[in-house]
């Protein structure tokens, strides 16, 4: 579990465990979207979404267990792949 303090101003806020988890992922991750899953208040899940070079399908499959991979064709050529990385806290 990740503990950290942030100052702003003059008010410190002292994080612990999921709170940490989600900053840490905010700014070390080059994410399109995350979104946050709550359960009675708690941090469920995150999903992580994020454009991905275009790789072998197979490569991106064994990178996570729990991921949803889309992918944009036109014109029989593949112009996006986005993925989701969905991570249970």
């Amino acid at each position: 579990m990740l503990n950290h303090t942030i100052c702003q101003r003059t008010t410190k806020v002292k994080l612990q465990g999921e709170e940490a988890e989600i900053l840490l992922r905010l700014r070390t991750g080059n994410f399109t979207e995350i979104i946050i899953e709550l359960k009675n208040g708690k941090v469920k899940r995150l999903k992580l979404s994020e454009e991905v070079s275009e790789k072998k399908l197979v490569e991106l499959l064994k990178e996570h267990d729990f991921q949803d991979i889309q992918l944009t064709q036109r014109d029989g050529n593949i112009i996006s792949v986005k993925r989701t990385i969905i991570d249970k806290l």
